[in-house]
């Protein structure tokens, strides 16, 4: 029996071996000459993330799932971390039961998401709570990704508590991006994080600010920003004892 037929696969994400992941391999236009009774072994080999690869066991388990993001680069996983992390099955995604867990010739499920390598890369990282100052990451994927946090589940203040590896990525983005981290801090109520931010806007001018970054830092924090730019003017107005 060939597993996860089109017959047995109720998701359209969930990619089956060996013959649907030829169909893939088509659709992406890395061969358009190949019979349909390829082996898995056979089958060419999409770009694998040099973090999450086979057998990288990053949380002591074996990686049994592949994920194949927009831009086809596969991440190998373990399942049981990403179902501990999230509080959604990873996007209703997990957990695989019964032929779509297991095949017959070894091979692994794929899942393909909709959200590009470098956001699934940050998503991971967070999901498995790992260093990472390796990824040299925008400030822009890195707020795409912690957008796509309740997307897979994963909670974003855990993710950015002062403890964690995601947190010492997004203060090293304060000192040349104070207003953008602040205003993302701002949005998930992340006071810690903000705070930190303020300190890096002393010379920002508030009439910079644009109708679209205020919507996005909401009126309290926007509340306190302005306070703490008032506090700030007193303090140096205030003269020299003689």
């Amino acid at each position: 029996m060939e597993p996860f037929s089109d017959a047995m696969n109720p998701d359209d994400n969930l990619i089956s071996f060996p013959r649907e992941f030829d169909d893939l391999l088509r659709e992406l236009g890395l061969d358009e000459s190949r019979s349909d009774d390829v082996t898995t072994s056979e089958v060419p080999k999409l770009p694998v993330s040099p973090i999450f690869f086979p057998d990288a066991r990053l949380d002591g388990n074996s990686e049994d799932l592949i994920l194949l993001s927009s831009d086809s680069i596969c991440f190998h996983v373990s399942s049981t971390q990403l179902i501990l992390s999230s509080n959604n099955g990873f996007g209703s995604h997990l957990p695989l039961t019964g032929a779509f867990a297991t095949s017959d010739d070894g091979s692994l499920p794929m899942i393909r998401l909709s959200h590009v390598s470098t956001v699934i890369n940050i998503v991971l990282h967070a999901a498995y709570n790992i260093a990472c100052s390796e990824l040299n990451s925008e400030f822009e994927d890195v707020e795409l990704a912690i957008a796509a946090f309740d997307v897979y589940g994963l909670n974003v203040r855990k993710a950015l508590s002062s403890d964690s590896p995601l947190y010492v990525t997004m203060l090293s983005f304060v000192p040349l991006r104070p207003i953008d981290v602040y205003a993302l801090a701002a949005k998930y109520d992340l006071a810690e994080l903000a705070a930190r931010a303020s300190g890096h806007l002393m010379a920002f001018k508030l009439s910079s600010l644009t109708d679209e970054m205020a919507e996005k830092i909401g009126a309290s924090y926007l509340k306190k920003l302005f306070l703490f730019h008032i506090e700030r003017i007193e303090a140096v107005s205030v003269p020299d004892p003689p």
